[in-house]
């Protein structure tokens, strides 16, 4: 049987909609392909040439200024700049240990001073000096430090009547491991 006439003329039309599309599309991407290379090339020819001449200038006024500095006053602010840096350093590694005070403060009694620190950061170590009003008072201080957690060791030695009534003594602490170093990265 035939096809009725109809159907064959509906298999021979060309759809509508579908070449029209893809066109548009490529138009699109060819557009912007356009542009982006025509804003590349402004940036490439316009603004790079213009940049680098702004960078010759300041290269240039860079030696003028230089030039009008006399080298005395130029070795002065490079040494003065050299101190500069040397200070931050130290302030940067003093800082290291600065947050343990806070620690310290909570962990001393009331009727002890202490003279001197000396602190390891690697070892964990901290020895001191103190004094103390009564010999109840040191050994309270040994107490608080035996009873801390983040004690590992404490000795306490040379511990003696001093001139002015009062008890000397040195302490030595070893802390478990990071706990300085811990307050050194706070």
């Amino acid at each position: 049987m035939p096809l009725p006439q109809k159907v064959i003329d509906r298999l021979s039309r060309e759809p509508s909609g579908t070449p029209g599309w893809s066109s548009q599309l490529l138009m699109f991407s060819g557009t912007l392909f356009i542009i982006s290379i025509l804003v590349y090339g402004g940036i490439a020819i316009g603004f790079k040439p213009y940049f680098e001449s702004k960078q010759r200038d300041l290269d240039k006024k860079i030696q003028v200024f230089t030039q009008q500095i006399p080298l005395a006053e130029q070795e002065k602010i490079t040494s003065f700049y050299s101190q500069i840096v040397n200070i931050k350093s130290l302030l940067d590694n003093h800082v290291v240990i600065t947050p343990f005070f806070k620690w310290f403060e909570e962990h001393t009694q009331q009727n002890v001073v202490y003279q001197s620190l000396s602190a390891t950061i690697e070892s964990e170590k901290i020895t001191m000096s103190g004094v103390a009003k009564s010999i109840g008072d040191v050994e309270e201080q040994l107490a608080v430090f035996e009873k801390d957690e983040v004690i590992e060791n404490v000795s306490f030695g040379n511990i003696a009547v001093n001139d002015k009534g009062g008890w000397s003594f040195q302490v030595s602490i070893t802390f478990t491991p990071g706990f300085l170093e811990g307050h050194a990265n706070n």
